[in-house]
């Protein structure tokens, strides 16, 4: 956390994936720094997003995220940190 921002990193080597967990990436801007991320919905909908894409998953059925390119995945998330 820094002045009051999350910031989460997520790299997947070609071909990886992972499941997606809503809580780590509520309310934050998503940037794919290097890098393809394919999203794939409950409903099994895929959409690709290339190197410098900015999006939220907000209100998203998300089921998995993949890293389709030929190099590796590098996804960074930016979210607010409630005030303590």
């Amino acid at each position: 956390m820094t002045d009051g921002f999350r910031v989460r990193t997520l790299t997947l080597r070609p071909g990886e994936a992972i499941d997606y967990r809503a809580a780590e990436w509520s309310g934050a801007l998503v940037i794919v720094e290097q890098g393809e991320l394919e999203v794939e919905c409950v409903s099994g909908v895929r959409a690709c997003f290339g190197e410098g894409s900015v999006l939220t998953f907000a209100g998203l059925e998300l089921r998995r995220l993949h890293s389709t390119g030929s190099g590796c995945l590098v996804v960074t998330g930016l979210s607010r940190e409630p005030v303590r």
